[in-house]
């Protein structure tokens, strides 16, 4: 359904209610995790969570999904690995595995894995480059992401 409202509000939704965001935020913080406070966390997730959604909008618009197919899961510890395949509207095709990890009475999205690459790691890495750029200062993180 976000994909085809393509919006970033739509995204932001679906990430809100689907993914693990404190776990996926706090993992992209990397070694900047232990700065930042605990009265700024709660403004940290929100701009996470914007961050993808307005990622995901934006990619969204050069990969139309036609249709997509579940595929085979396999438990890993706590983590259950779902494997999809997503077909363009351009006749490309391409694999996604969703890693959710248990969290309550159901499961989140920790992670996804676009084409063998996870998305969380992509991001840790441009959350920490930013971040020692600018002396590990978490708050100008903050500022940036919630723009």
């Amino acid at each position: 359904n976000a994909h085809r409202q393509g919006t970033v509000a739509s995204f932001k939704r679906a990430i809100l209610r689907h993914a693990d965001v404190p776990s996926i935020a706090e993992y992209s913080l990397g070694q900047y995790r232990a700065k930042l406070q605990p009265s700024q966390k709660q403004a940290y997730y929100n701009g996470t969570a914007t961050f993808m959604s307005r990622y995901f909008a934006d990619q969204s618009r050069d990969y139309t999904v036609s249709k997509y197919e579940i595929g085979d899961s396999d438990q890993s510890g706590n983590d259950i690995n779902v494997d999809t395949k997503v077909y363009l509207v351009n006749g490309q095709s391409y694999t996604v595995v969703w890693r959710l990890a248990k969290k309550g009475g159901g499961y989140k999205v920790e992670d996804a894995k676009v084409m063998g690459f996870s998305l969380i790691y992509l991001q840790r890495g441009i959350f920490t480059s930013f971040l020692s750029k600018r002396g590990g200062d978490v708050g100008q993180l903050i500022t940036a992401l919630n723009r």
